[in-house]
C-alpha cells in the first residue's frame, strides 16, 4: 500500500511542480523565483498527499474492520437454532 501512496503522491507533485513553473513562467518571474516556488511546492504537495493518503487509508480499513466485528458479534449473539 505504501508504494501505491508514494506512486500518487510523486505524481501529484510533479503535477503541481510543472504547472507551478508554467504560472511562474506565464507572469513573467525569475528563474530562480520559478524555481524556488515549483521545488517548495512540490514537496509541500508530496508531504500533504502523503499524509491524506494514509489517513484516508486508515480510516477505511479501520471501518472495514469494525463492521467485520460487528456482524461477527451480531452473528455470535443470535442462539443457534436445532432441529
Amino acid at each position: 500500500m505504501d508504494k501505491q501512496i508514494k506512486s500518487i503522491a510523486i505524481r501529484f507533485a510533479a503535477l503541481v511542480f510543472f504547472l507551478m513553473a508554467i504560472t511562474g513562467a506565464v507572469c513573467g518571474q525569475s528563474s530562480a523565483t520559478i524555481g524556488f516556488r515549483a521545488f517548495f511546492g512540490g514537496i509541500a504537495t508530496y508531504i500533504i498527499v502523503s499524509i491524506a493518503a494514509r489517513l484516508v487509508t486508515h480510516i477505511l480499513v479501520n471501518e472495514a474492520l469494525r463492521n467485520k466485528f460487528d456482524k461477527a458479534m451480531a452473528n455470535a449473539a443470535k442462539p443457534k437454532e436445532t432441529e
